[in-house]
């Protein structure tokens, strides 16, 4: 869910009503999203939205009030913002390295930074992984994780990674103890 809030006001009180309009990025056309909005909030189910950066255009008018001669409009346009709906993509590559493996990560997400990865062996407790970098703060980071002396027999990691705006993707690697 996306919430936009604003205020308005007229100076002789006559009653306001708020269409909103949203384009996205490069675009030149405004489309509606609501019309004849009495409050000064609105929430919409941004899934519905494809993944992109959008700006939303307020437009008050004190019609309800006045003849169509004599309306006034006024409206404000929003800063850009991202619609990101889509989890990070995980590629995991797994290598055997002496008595242990490693397991060679890389996450990607097209508009919002990666935020953590998470992974868990055999499905016990999950640990937080630290990118190569040292932060996590781009549309792509490596992270490498190793696991020393697995037991004899197989084993899997399960990945999560989350994005800036709580997007969740997963992968699992399978690996050989012993």
């Amino acid at each position: 869910m996306r919430s936009l809030s604003w205020s308005g006001s007229d100076p002789n009180s006559d009653t306001l009503r708020f269409d909103l309009f949203f384009h996205g990025e490069g675009e030149k056309e405004w489309k509606p999203l609501v019309r004849g909005c009495r409050e000064t909030y609105f929430a919409w189910d941004s899934t519905l939205m494809p993944d992109g950066r959008y700006r939303i255009r307020v437009t008050a008018s004190d019609a309800p009030s006045n003849p169509p001669a004599d309306t006034r409009t006024a409206e404000e346009v929003s800063p850009l913002f991202v619609v990101d709906n889509t989890p990070p993509r995980l590629e995991a590559t797994a290598r055997k390295e002496g008595a242990g493996s490693s397991v060679e990560v890389k996450v990607t997400d097209n508009f919002s930074p990666i935020r953590t990865l998470e992974y868990s062996l055999d499905a016990l407790r999950w640990t937080a992984a630290a990118p190569v970098d040292g932060i996590a703060d781009s549309l792509t980071e490596q992270y490498r994780i190793s696991v020393d002396r697995l037991p004899v027999g197989e084993h899997t990691i399960l990945l999560k990674a989350t994005d800036a705006e709580g997007n969740v993707g997963t992968e699992k690697v399978v690996l050989a103890g012993g």
